[in-house]
């Protein structure tokens, strides 16, 4: 049960999954800049696309630092923070799960949204997404530097996502 082969990963294969981790939270993330995640009161839109501009560029450096040879100097640290082995793969099936949820109910965008129903729905996904995504990332933070302002602008978009929730709530 806990030594099944879908709980063993080896090093390379963490910061293989790490690396694709950080590049589905670029996408995330500018997503809500980009508005085409309509969570965020629109006022807050230019602000956040601007800021979020400047902290893109830190994804690069993240994922370039989890590419072999560089990611040897980081491994131990990422182990003692739990992103290697059967913590790592536990913590990204949550947020998986919370994220694929989240992509297929934007999926329905295109189709009729009934009355209130389709938002409220948007921000119970929201929510357990960007929560699960903030294990990883506060962990991460610990062992790559960079990696402290990608989470303060998750949390910045979520506090965004806080305030979008009752702007949309009184539009509808």
């Amino acid at each position: 049960m806990a030594n099944s082969s879908i709980d063993t990963i080896d090093d390379a294969e963490a910061l293989r999954r790490l690396r694709e981790f950080f590049r589905q939270m670029d996408n995330l993330l500018g997503d809500f800049a980009e508005g085409r995640i309509p969570a965020i009161n629109p006022r807050h839109l230019p602000r956040m696309r601007n800021a979020f501009a400047e902290v893109r560029p830190k994804f690069d450096l993240v994922i370039e630092s989890l590419k072999e040879p560089q990611a040897s100097n980081a491994l131990s640290d990422l182990r003692d923070v739990g992103l290697t082995g059967a913590q790592l793969v536990f913590k990204l099936s949550v947020f998986d799960h919370a994220h694929d949820e989240l992509v297929d109910h934007l999926a329905i965008q295109g189709r009729r949204r009934e009355k209130g129903t389709w938002w409220k729905r948007l921000f119970r996904l929201v929510t357990p997404t960007l929560k699960a995504a903030d294990v990883i990332l506060g962990s991460a933070a610990i062992a790559l530097k960079p990696i402290e302002v990608i989470k303060e602008i998750k949390e910045s978009i979520e506090s965004g996502v806080d305030i979008g929730r009752e702007y949309y709530r009184m539009k509808k």
